[in-house]
């Protein structure tokens, strides 16, 4: 897969994972209040562990990090499990 398709595709699950829960909510006139590049950062990252060719719950690992050091978020397992097997599911 090329990294630029990739790299897409790792930034439509992480909105979707939304920890923050940014992409839920949306303004009055129903358009999406908040750009789509609020977890950007965290791709090159995921990237390296599909690189290395990392487990489910090493992305697992990493997310939750995000999510909850990172972020500060107080963390949901089930949405992170979730999302974390899609991305290893990129690699199949």
């Amino acid at each position: 897969m090329e990294k630029f398709t990739l790299y897409e595709k790792i930034k439509a699950i992480l909105n979707e994972w939304d920890p923050i829960g940014v992409y839920s909510r949306e303004s009055l006139n129903g358009w999406p209040e908040w750009p789509d590049d609020e977890y950007t950062s965290y791709i090159g990252g995921l990237i390296n562990l599909i690189e290395l060719n990392a487990t489910e719950e090493d992305f697992f690992d990493y997310l939750w990090e995000v999510e909850t050091k990172h972020i500060g978020m107080p963390g949901n397992r089930e949405n992170t499990t979730t999302h974390a097997k899609k991305i290893k599911n990129l690699t199949k």
